[in-house]
C-alpha cells in the first residue's frame, strides 16, 4: 500500500510515521535483522487485528528477495504465535 507518503510499511519501520491512515498506533510485537512484525487494528471493531510481518528493507520484486532473507521471513512468521 503506497501513501502520499510513501510505503506505508516503510514509513513504519523507519518511524516517519506513528499511527496507520485510520488512527490506529504502530505496535511492533517482534523483529529480527530483517523483518518485524506488527499488530494492525484497521478493522472497524478493536477487538480485531491481525499481525503482519514484513522485511525491513522495501523489496519491489518476490525474486528480488535473498535467501538469508526469506529463511528469517518464514521463521519470523512461522514463530508469531509464541512471541
Amino acid at each position: 500500500m503506497k501513501t502520499s507518503m510513501g510505503c506505508l510499511f516503510c514509513d513504519f519501520i523507519t518511524g516517519k510515521r506513528k499511527t496507520h491512515v485510520n488512527g490506529f498506533p504502530f505496535q511492533t510485537l517482534w523483529q529480527t535483522k530483517y523483518s518485524i512484525s506488527f499488530l494492525c487494528i484497521n478493522l472497524p471493531l478493536h477487538e480485531d487485528a491481525h499481525i503482519i510481518v514484513t522485511p525491513k528493507k522495501h523489496i519491489e520484486k518476490f525474486e528480488d528477495v535473498r535467501n538469508d532473507i526469506a529463511q528469517d521471513f518464514i521463521h519470523h512468521a512461522q514463530n508469531c504465535e509464541t512471541a
